[in-house]
Formats: structure tokens, sequence, C-alpha cells
């Protein structure tokens, strides 16, 4: 049972908690929290706000992914958390809470109430170093750019082999954080795993690959792609980072090749099993 505050709303109060309950789509209710005096039913801003799991000032739509329970979720603002942060570029930041889990994160955004001027010149707009939070937050709710902690993205894979969809799954989720070299040699490891899969586990990686196309698991252009793979990664693969200049794009080339790769050797060969079993059999 809650303990009865003798703090009491005003009326515009009142108005101000229902409009943003009302706004927010959901949470508590004012009426749950009301106390009898003189006849009257009163909220107090005790009984109130200790049934306020999450704090219903502002809710960013349902196109976040909660990095704690990885569903795409509301995120709601917590009050009085806004804050600038670089006042140089103008980053805003907030605290905010999962709708699903209720953990926490922080979401922010640069430039955060800034403009152009006719020659290009950014200027504030309305924020400052020192605005209140209440302003900073009308400005972040509903912009915000970026997420912390990040959540990393991979990819599912369909007729895959744990023991290949795992390691290519996490390469992506590399990728997706910014970690380009893990990246890429995670993917040069799938290559490696894929060669075993097929039942090719002697020699180095070049000549495990050429055995894969030699026995028809890969098409004499996906043999190249597999060799571009062992190529970007063979240096840091020995320890060689000071000669691995990699980024973004690199990466993303890579992946792109170790997906091509997967696809043909497990996904479309189980779809090509799964239609022949459909027809009664392997016959022409």
């Amino acid at each position: 049972m809650v303990e009865r505050a003798r703090v009491r709303f005003d009326q515009a109060t009142i108005r101000g908690l229902k409009d943003q309950v009302r706004r927010a789509g959901g949470g508590p209710r004012l009426q749950d929290y009301m106390v009898k005096d003189r006849g009257r039913s009163v909220p107090t801003l005790a009984d109130f706000l200790a049934g306020v799991p999450r704090m219903y000032v502002g809710r960013m739509p349902a196109d976040a992914s909660c990095p704690y329970c990885k569903k795409l979720t509301y995120m709601d603002y917590v009050e009085d958390s806004a804050r600038i942060v670089d006042s140089e570029v103008m980053r805003a930041e907030a605290a905010f809470q999962c709708a699903n889990c209720c953990r926490f994160s922080v979401g922010g955004m640069v430039h955060a109430g800034m403009s152009t001027d006719q020659s290009g010149a950014s200027f504030a707009l309305r924020l400052h170093a020192d605005s209140d939070p209440a302003d900073i937050a009308r400005v972040l709710i509903g912009n915000v750019e970026y997420w912390e902690p990040v959540s990393p993205v991979g990819r599912e894979y369909v007729d895959v082999p744990p023991e290949i969809a795992s390691p290519a799954d996490e390469a992506h989720r590399c990728f997706s954080i910014g970690a380009f070299r893990a990246a890429i040699l995670l993917a040069r490891s799938v290559v490696e795993a894929i060669a075993k899969a097929r039942g090719v586990t002697t020699g180095v990686l070049r000549q495990k690959i050429d055995s894969l196309a030699q026995q028809d698991d890969l098409r004499a252009v996906l043999a190249e792609s597999a060799h571009e793979i062992r190529h970007v990664g063979n240096d840091m693969a020995h320890g060689d980072f000071a000669t691995a200049d990699v980024g973004a794009d690199d990466a993303a080339d890579v992946l792109e090749l170790m997906d091509d790769i997967i696809e043909e050797i497990f996904a479309v060969r189980s779809r090509i099993e799964r239609r022949r079993a459909r027809r009664g059999g392997a016959g022409a």
C-alpha cells in the first residue's frame, strides 16, 4: 500500500499529467491514485509517481531496437535526464527506458537545435549548453540518431548448419558496430569452416578453396570470391595488422562474398533437395 503523501497537485498539474499519459498511450492512470479529502478524490504527487514504472513524459516510436532484449519497441524518455553533453557540436543525450524489458539506454543526437544560415554556417537555433532539460527533450524526442550501448545487428541464415550460420551471423554483428577487422577475420574463418563441412580438411586455406572448386562445391566465380576473402584477411590472420588497412567498404565486400558462398553451398542445395523430395525422387 502506498503511503499517502499530503502534497497535492494543482489543477494545471493534473491536466498536464493527464495529457502526458494520454499522448503516451498507456501508463498509470491518475484515478488509480486518488485519496478522499473532504469528500473529494484528490491525487497526490507521491501516490502517482510511486505507480509510474516509466516516466511517460515522451515516448519514442516503436522503431528502435532495445540493445538488451533486442525487441523493436517503444523507448520512454526518463524525465529530467536530457543534457547537452558537448556544446561544440550540440550533442544532446538522455536516458530512455525500454517499454518491453524496462532496462535503460542512452539516446542522443548531434547538432541538436542547430540550423544553418545562408552561408551554410551552423548556429544554435534554440538550445544552448545550459538549456533546460525539458527544452532539450522536446528537440531530442522523436529525433534520436544513435543509441548506447550499441545493439549489434546480425543476419539470420536459413538451411545453413549452425557451425556455419553462427560465426557468419557474428561477422555481421561485428560489422554493424564498426569492428571491421573482426568481421573480415570471422568471414575468413567461415570459409575454412565451409571447407571442413564439405570434407576438405588438409592443406592451407588456398588449397582448401581449390579443392572445393575441384569437387564441384564451388563454381569458378565463387572460388575466386573465396580467394578474395582469403587475400583480405591473410595479413591480419598472421598478425600483420600494420599492413592491413581495412575499412567499412572492405568488410562489406567480404561479407557479401561470404554470403554468396554460403547461399550456393548450403541454402540452394537444401532448397533443391526439398523440391526433389516433393516430386518423389531424383529422376530426370
